[in-house]
């Protein structure tokens, strides 16, 4: 009888252990399950949808631009170069219906790129040394334009007929093809006095040429007519990369922030009217993009989690100048590396969410304009 009650109790116990650690599983597999739906559920929360891009071997994801609402040309890094004048990028076209990557160019290409669409129609993709003119009915590259010799930033008008371009002397104006550049601001470089011009921008209708001057007095952006005749200067302590609103009348940009022991502003520069509207932010804030209407969409990093996480947290914040009202577009990403804003309004980005090898996604985001309450 007691065999009998022992072997009983043996069996109790063996099921017993059997169904905790069954238990135990099923509740180890409930939290991953848990775990991934409050991943999905944080990117779907803001509409945020995975696109989904081929590996493409040796290559990483660097930039995306749009060409219109259905598709957008994808830029990508060449992981393997180690010389830095051998650095070669492509250039993929795709829409988003049918994700197909057509190759539209591959090769060296350096600097940050900066993409417009030309009046006639055509794309002009621009970096440090030459720009790529590139055809939108069949995607292909029909003309690279090397910019003058010597120079290490430039841009070229909508119009296709004329180039601002720095070289170590200074800021030239000039006629495409070339005739004879105009010097708009020699640059200085002595004991005493340091000047610099950088970051030439035209607005859309070729009227007015922004301008920065850098060196050992405060920062200021200066808004020039193309033969050199002053409009209007503003200047802005430790400057992002600025950008003009379709209205050829306004300029976006900003001060950094934190990460300069700052107040991180942003600044939306009225030429016409010669006024500025200064917007205080938070965290360490850049701008990336050209505005859409009245929006601006902007990146902001904060270092509030930093010991923690072990790098800062990233998100993307559009802000109304009109209404002076904003609203945060994506969760806290690992690193944010490119957005851009659509003809309409739609949002697709390049950035890390939740990876632990750094690779990078491509995101997009629909009616991400509307400012209605999430």
């Amino acid at each position: 009888m007691k065999r009998i009650i022992l072997a009983v109790t043996l069996l109790l116990l063996v099921l017993f252990c059997g169904c905790s650690v069954k238990q135990q599983q099923m509740q180890d597999i409930d939290s991953n399950i848990n775990q991934l739906d409050g991943t999905i559920s944080a990117l779907e929360e803001y509409g945020l949808k995975k696109l989904t891009f081929p590996d493409i071997k040796g290559f990483r994801l660097h930039d995306i631009y749009w060409v219109n609402d259905d598709s957008i040309l994808v830029i990508l890094n060449d992981r393997t170069s180690k010389n830095r004048a051998d650095f070669t990028k492509r250039v993929y076209y795709t829409t988003l219906t049918d994700i197909k990557p057509q190759l539209v160019y591959e090769g060296p290409f350096l600097g940050n790129e900066n993409l417009k669409r030309l009046k006639n129609g055509d794309l002009l993709l621009s970096g440090t040394d030459k720009a790529l003119r590139i055809e939108t009915q069949t995607f292909t590259v029909i003309e690279t334009i090397q910019f003058p010799e010597r120079s290490f930033e430039a841009d070229i008008s909508y119009d296709g007929k004329k180039i601002a371009y720095v070289n170590d002397k200074g800021l030239f104006v000039d006629t495409i093809p070339s005739s004879k550049p105009i010097l708009l601001f020699e640059r200085i470089d002595s004991e005493k006095e340091k000047k610099a011009p950088t970051e030439p921008k035209w607005s859309e209708d070729g009227q007015i040429l922004c301008y920065a001057v850098i060196g050992n007095e405060p920062f200021k952006y200066v808004f020039v007519t193309p033969d050199g005749k002053q409009i209007f200067e503003y200047a802005i302590e430790a400057h992002g990369f600025g950008w003009w609103f379709g209205d050829d009348q306004k300029f976006v940009s900003v001060s950094l922030g934190e990460n300069f022991g700052m107040t991180p502003l942003l600044a939306v520069i009225d030429v016409n009217n010669k006024a500025v509207y200064e917007t205080e932010k938070d965290g360490i804030i850049s701008i990336r993009c050209q505005p859409y209407r009245n929006h601006v969409l902007y990146l902001q990093s904060k270092m509030d989690k930093l010991e923690e996480l072990g790098h800062l947290t990233e998100r993307l914040i559009l802000f109304d100048t009109a209404m002076e009202e904003e609203k945060i577009i994506t969760p806290d990403f690992k690193y944010i590396f490119s957005y851009e804003l659509s003809p309409s309004g739609k949002i697709a980005l390049i950035g890390n969410y939740d990876n632990p090898e750094n690779e990078y996604n491509i995101y997009l985001i629909e009616h991400a304009h509307s400012f209605e309450k999430q």
